[in-house]
């Protein structure tokens, strides 16, 4: 089984002038990657549009305009498009698909009958939230596609693919597998198995197995300069996760964005944070008997002194 991922680029938020695209196979080795620029016989209009964000394009205007229209281009993208044996995969890639339909009835020719794989719907239903999340941030997010050069067809749809297979590591499961688990967990969603604001996952067991999901998609910053940090294993009161759990992931994002790593188990750890009113937790306990009964040397921080100390050396 072979994988298109592929990605437009519009000139004004509807006529496409450019596309590009990545064939990978099930291992995501690439097999091709290449784009294709469209004079889109339109005006281009990349700022100010009303209600919405500026467009940002990798070429200049003159670029788009010197090739060939979509009509022309048009043998070329249904050939990729309909590659034998190869499964779409796109970020909101039921909009793209619009976008090029809409251009085909343009052109009097016929839609693409294709449905696919959407990534950024994948990257909802992981991180159990009714909202949608932009390319750039979860790229940032997940510790990946450093040189990806964002806003060129052909790169977007390289960061979809590098998505989709960080998706399928954290899972440790095939393409198809990782779609069909997280078709599972949409339908849990849907039944309100899983709630949408994971401050409402309140079973501890829920938000061991989110926080255990999250961590494997994070990687210690190690560009950090964070020297009280850098490097240490940190663990946080197990008060604080039950009833602050949206804020206590943030917490561990800043943890792994100065340089350090995050670990349940307190009596492993190098820093441990505490909440106030944590005088009985369970962790705060353990590490405080690591550290007087095992000689194991851990420093204790309030909560707001932690943040802060994240915070300021990232400002």
């Amino acid at each position: 089984m072979k994988y298109l991922s592929f990605d437009i680029e519009c000139c004004n938020g509807y006529d496409i002038c450019e596309f590009g695209y990545v064939i990978f196979d099930e291992n995501f080795r690439i097999l091709k990657k290449d784009y294709l620029l469209i004079n889109p016989k339109r005006k281009f209009k990349l700022r100010g549009r009303e209600d919405n964000d500026d467009i940002v394009l990798a070429f200049s205007e003159e670029e788009y305009k010197n090739n060939p229209t979509y009509l022309e281009r048009y043998e070329t993208i249904k050939e990729i498009i309909e590659t034998p044996n190869c499964q779409s995969v796109g970020f909101s890639i039921k909009s793209d698909i619009a976008y090029l339909n809409k251009a085909n009835k343009l052109i009097k020719r016929p839609p693409f009958c294709i449905d696919g794989i959407d990534v950024q719907e994948l990257f909802r239903i992981y991180k159990r939230e009714d909202f949608q999340t932009n390319l750039g941030k979860i790229i940032t997010e997940l510790g990946i596609g450093d040189t990806i050069r964002f806003h060129r067809s052909d790169e977007d749809a390289l960061a979809t693919m590098l998505i989709l297979k960080k998706l399928t590591e954290i899972v440790g499961l095939s393409i198809q597998d990782t779609c069909d688990y997280f078709e599972k967990i949409k339908n849990e969603m849907q039944a309100g198995k899983w709630p949408s604001d994971i401050n409402e996952i309140t079973s501890s067991k829920k938000q061991l197995k989110y926080i255990n999901e999250h961590i494997g998609t994070l990687q210690s910053n190690q560009q950090a300069d964070n020297i009280l940090f850098k490097n240490k294993i940190v663990c946080i009161d197990a008060q604080y996760q039950q009833n602050n759990f949206r804020s206590y992931i943030k917490l561990i994002d800043l943890i792994y964005l100065n340089g350090a790593t995050y670990s349940g188990w307190a009596s492993k750890c190098d820093i441990f944070i505490y909440s106030d009113g944590s005088e009985s937790d369970k962790r705060l306990y353990s590490a405080k008997q690591a550290a007087e009964e095992k000689g194991r040397t851990i420093i204790f921080l309030p909560l707001n002194q932690a943040i802060n100390m994240l915070i300021d050396v990232n400002n």
